[in-house]
């Protein structure tokens, strides 16, 4: 078995030592992006409200399932709200 270390993937699925025993990322994962995000609007900036801008790829819709979930789970805390979600398509041309 070759290691494989991935510089750019964040989705929960590269984290995953059952699929992908041989596989690691030097990058944080999704969820880790998503509690920080979420810390830093409710705890620094103590907003209210957010609204949400994410790529219509892989990244952005794992990013925004990992977002989904922390929110439903701090429902009855006093943490941002989801005020809209916005899909941005991705061009790939430079």
């Amino acid at each position: 078995d070759v290691p494989v270390i991935s510089a750019f993937a964040s989705g929960s699925d590269v984290f995953d030592p059952i699929a992908r025993p041989n596989t690691m990322s030097i990058v944080p994962s999704d969820d880790t992006y998503v509690r920080a995000t979420l810390d830093l609007a409710k705890k620094a900036m103590q907003w209210e409200s957010i609204a949400v801008v994410y790529s219509m790829d892989t990244y952005g819709r794992d990013a925004l399932d990992a977002l989904n979930k922390y929110i439903s789970a701090a429902a009855n805390s006093d943490g941002p709200v989801i005020v809209s979600r916005t899909p941005m398509a991705v061009s790939d041309s430079t």
